[in-house]
């Protein structure tokens, strides 16, 4: 799991440096609120872990998606949560590139 973790972290990573190279002008809505979070605590966004209720239902979404059974709500849910992985994931290398550059 821990290796896994990683290699998203060094995806995010270069995704982020790839997309700042190609797209510099580009605003995606959270930019801002990721920024200020990076900025002003980067330790508290590395150390972040969602928490075991909001994991366990994620897993439950995801098996129950496997098994083709999902309804719409629970479609959008999903979709919510994996946003929000994304947007961590994102907001974690950023903090790992500014605790570097210090």
């Amino acid at each position: 799991m821990v290796s896994l973790l990683n290699n998203y972290q060094e995806k995010a990573f270069i995704c982020i440096k790839f997309r700042s190279m190609t797209n510099a002008h580009a605003v995606r809505p959270f930019d801002d609120l990721i920024n200020l979070l990076v900025e002003t605590a980067p330790e508290k966004v590395l150390g972040f872990r969602a928490s075991e209720k909001t994991v366990k239902r994620l897993y439950a979404l995801i098996e129950k998606e496997k098994e083709g059974g999902l309804s719409p709500d629970e479609k959008e849910e999903l979709e919510r949560y994996l946003m929000e992985e994304d947007l961590i994931i994102i907001a974690k290398a950023r903090a790992r590139l500014r605790i570097t550059q210090k």
